[in-house]
């Protein structure tokens, strides 16, 4: 005899279901129990073909394996920021851009006079275009 497993781990049999089961538009799928016997979900994938289609497997991991490849691509070509431990020495690189105060564990950026500007834990002076090169962003509140 078979049975379902419902929420909470309580047995039903297969049978006896509490439901009918529907679509995800909310059709009624055809009584399974008027024929006697259960009838098995097919699982199929957008182009059609079975999800235990041994072609279809090999072609799921060449594609994870791409996305992959391309997301280290991608990020190995990041813009590489300057980091100084002085405001003056980051003021000679870039003598007509702002130097700011970058926290480096996320990416946010102060200026001068704001609270945590070469206050926080993790960070570096930066020039803001070198900054706003590399995705990083300025603070929203302003401290």
């Amino acid at each position: 005899m078979e049975y379902f497993i419902l929420r909470g781990g309580a047995k039903k049999r297969a049978g006896h279901l509490p439901y009918r089961p529907t679509t995800r538009a909310g059709l009624a799928l055809p009584d399974s129990r008027a024929s006697g016997r259960l009838s098995t979900p097919k699982t199929q994938t957008r182009g059609g073909q079975h999800a235990s289609d041994p072609i279809q497997g090999v072609r799921n991991v060449r594609t994870v394996l791409l996305a992959l490849i391309l997301a280290l691509l991608l990020s190995a070509v990041a813009v590489a920021q300057t980091l100084y431990n002085s405001p003056s020495v980051a003021h000679q690189h870039c003598p007509h851009d702002n130097v700011v105060w970058l926290n480096t564990a996320t990416g946010i950026y102060h200026f001068d006079g704001e609270r945590w500007y070469g206050r926080t834990k993790h960070g570096a002076f930066v020039c803001q275009r070198e900054a706003n090169a590399a995705g990083d962003r300025p603070t929203r509140n302003g401290q």
